[in-house]
């Protein structure tokens, strides 16, 4: 078997040496074999760099947005928890037609003149642009927006205000306003995204 093997190879390099024309064969499937082995370990190399790179990416985008997120929640609770924003709307949340007693003091525009002044200084220096009160029958009582007064059950807010009237604070998911915003143009509009 020994003998055999050395004929074999013995006779492929005659053959070699009399046909000259296989050598760039050989050396371009052997360039290209190693080319392809090459190519395949450095994207290889690249989609393992580029995968955790968007993934550092992605966890600094999530820590950033729970952060932003917890600001925005200390923000509410700070302007919900303050001594003034609590006696302009204590004792208004309540319906007056419901409890069958007379609306008394100073009336629902005065009120909300007052809660725009308490709440102005956060709301500009957050860029905020809107704000409302509600009861716990989710009817709105006082909103800087005219459109969401008296507003009762609109769906798009029951995904947040379930969590709020628990008494979590909450930010809501982004949804399409129902009431009338302005737009990069000024214009009042619906529609717009939006999120309280």
């Amino acid at each position: 078997a020994h003998s055999r093997v050395g004929q074999t190879v013995s006779r492929a390099g005659a053959f070699m040496k009399k046909q000259l024309w296989v050598w760039p064969i050989i050396a371009v499937v052997l360039l290209s074999i190693i080319g392809f082995s090459v190519r395949r370990a450095i994207e290889s190399t690249m989609k393992d760099n580029l995968a955790s790179q968007l993934q550092t990416l992605l966890n600094a985008e999530v820590a950033m947005l729970e952060t932003w997120v917890q600001a925005q929640m200390s923000n509410a609770e700070s302007a919900a928890n303050s001594q003034a924003f609590r006696e302009l709307v204590e004792g208004r949340l309540s319906d007056p037609a419901a409890t069958g007693q007379p609306d008394e003091g100073p009336t629902g525009h005065d009120i909300l003149t007052r809660l725009r002044r308490e709440l102005g200084p956060m709301m500009s220096s957050h860029d905020y642009d809107d704000f409302f009160i509600c009861n716990k029958s989710e009817r709105i009582v006082f909103s800087s927006n005219e459109d969401l007064v008296a507003r009762q059950d609109i769906p798009e807010f029951d995904v947040f205000l379930s969590e709020v009237l628990d008494g979590e604070s909450t930010i809501s998911p982004p949804f399409a306003s129902v009431a009338a915003l302005p737009d990069e143009n000024g214009r009042p509009r619906t529609g717009l995204p939006t999120m309280y």
